[in-house]
């Protein structure tokens, strides 16, 4: 971190004052954080603070700003936010995602194998097999409306399910789905529940955990499953099951069902909000669709694509950075910076909240030209030469960076690819709207119609 003596103490950022004086922006970002968001980044180009309630935050906008944030000088950065703390203590526990320190790390690196170039390649033959039977189930709702959302992801938990747990959760998807979907929404509405409204904030907590418990089930009977057969399975499960730490202890049941949650969770939800997204800006832009199917044909040859055969759909990748780019799945990252800090030469005082966004960094007119269009030829190498690492950073950076980075990009790539050989997709609402919830969200589902190619 910067020494005392070299930050600037009267360089602060810009302030944005809010609506409310006792509240600040809270009820502005409640209400609508997409139009929020949108404010500050049509004001601001570097770093803004603001207020929530009791809250100091710093926003920063500029890429200049993330890896000092993330990479940097990230070990003054922690977790100890008021986002985290609730995703643990109501939901995620102390898994990967909202973990911190030496702990985290510990995990971090125990789960790493799972995620290998090897593994990667052997889970790529069960996305195929999971994308054959998806595409026989589509073949049969030719001509129909489907919900994307709920369509993609069942899909991806199904993957999930089977890469990383050796469980097919074809049975439980629709429980899991609609359960994780209500604790999405609770736990955004109660991270805005800071105002004194004891009832409300009860009563939310109530409805969250009575979710959570329902998630966890889903995990123990996973576990239990697996319990005496862990040397008879090659996935993360049984990884984190045999784990030995330097004194030979085992991981305790809690943290084993922690990690189990979070990575069925995670590992789903951000792929299908992504392919649901992709689908949706292709089903408006024709002729990126047909482009991006003969590409996908040509290189495929109507076979669900392969590990090896991943990086050569270059259009299909580019489609899905796109459509990150866009509609980012995990859309902010926050941090409380634990001693005096100094970002882009403002100063940053010690236990402020700073958070980063990837939906307004990645809209940043100063490195996306008319940022709000669609236009999968930004991420061509010609395109995307000299531009800034962190103008662009779905997955987050540094240490942190996602875990399972590759696997997504790599099942979005696969699965789009294939959908886009055999189908075409039609809108039918004129609009869909974000939702900002802990992830983004096409607001309301994302209803499509689906039409084989002939």
């Amino acid at each position: 971190m910067a020494s005392a003596s070299a930050i600037n103490r009267e360089q602060q950022a810009p302030y944005y004052k809010g609506s409310s004086w006792l509240l600040g922006s809270l009820s502005e970002l409640e209400k609508d954080p997409a139009g929020f968001m949108e404010t500050m980044l049509r004001n601001y180009q570097d770093v803004v603070q603001f207020r929530l309630a009791t809250e100091s935050v710093h926003l920063c906008i500029h890429p200049d700003a993330i890896p000092h944030v993330l990479h940097e000088n990230h070990m003054n950065f922690d977790k100890q936010v008021f986002d985290y703390k609730m995703m643990g203590s109501r939901l995620l526990g102390k898994g990967l995602l909202t973990n911190d320190g030496p702990f985290w790390l510990k995990q971090r690196r125990l789960s790493q194998p799972a995620f290998s170039h090897k593994r990667i390649n052997a889970y790529s033959k069960i996305m195929q097999e999971c994308t054959r039977d998806f595409l026989e189930q589509w073949r049969q709702k030719d001509g129909q409306t489907l919900d994307m959302t709920s369509e993609m992801a069942a899909f991806t938990l199904r993957i999930v399910g089977l890469t990383l747990f050796g469980k097919d959760l074809v049975k439980e998807s629709a429980e899991i789905g609609e359960v994780f979907s209500r604790a999405n929404h609770l736990l955004t509405r109660r991270l805005f529940s800071g105002i004194p409204d004891l009832v409300k904030f009860m009563t939310l907590d109530f409805k969250l955990r009575k979710a959570a418990g329902g998630l966890r089930k889903v995990v123990d009977e996973i576990i239990e499953e697996r319990k005496g057969k862990e040397d008879q399975y090659d996935d993360l499960l049984s990884i984190l099951m045999q784990a030995r730490d330097e004194e030979g202890r085992g991981m305790d049941y809690a943290q084993l069902r922690d990690e189990v949650l979070t990575l069925l969770l995670a590992g789903h939800e951000t792929t299908a909000n992504a392919l649901s997204w992709a689908l949706h800006l292709l089903s408006l832009h024709e002729e990126e669709q047909e482009h991006l199917a003969a590409d996908c044909k040509a290189k495929c040859n109507g076979q669900v694509p392969n590990f090896e055969m991943f990086k050569e759909l270059e259009q299909t990748n580019r489609v899905v950075q796109e459509t990150m780019r866009i509609y980012p799945p995990a859309w902010s990252i926050a941090r409380r910076c634990k001693e005096e800090d100094e970002i882009m030469g403002y100063r940053v005082k010690s236990n402020s909240l700073v958070f980063l966004s990837q939906l307004v960094t990645h809209r940043h007119p100063a490195f996306w030209q008319d940022p709000e269009n669609f236009r999968p030829s930004r991420f061509s190498p010609e395109e995307s030469k000299g531009r800034h690492n962190y103008a662009f950073f779905p997955f987050g950076g540094g240490p942190r960076l996602c875990i399972g980075a590759d696997f997504a990009m790599m099942e979005a790539v696969i699965i789009l690819s294939s959908l886009m050989m055999e189908f075409k997709v039609e809108p039918v609402r004129d609009e869909v709207d974000m939702e900002l919830l802990i992830t983004l969200r096409p607001k309301n589902g994302l209803p499509l119609r689906i039409h084989r190619r002939k």
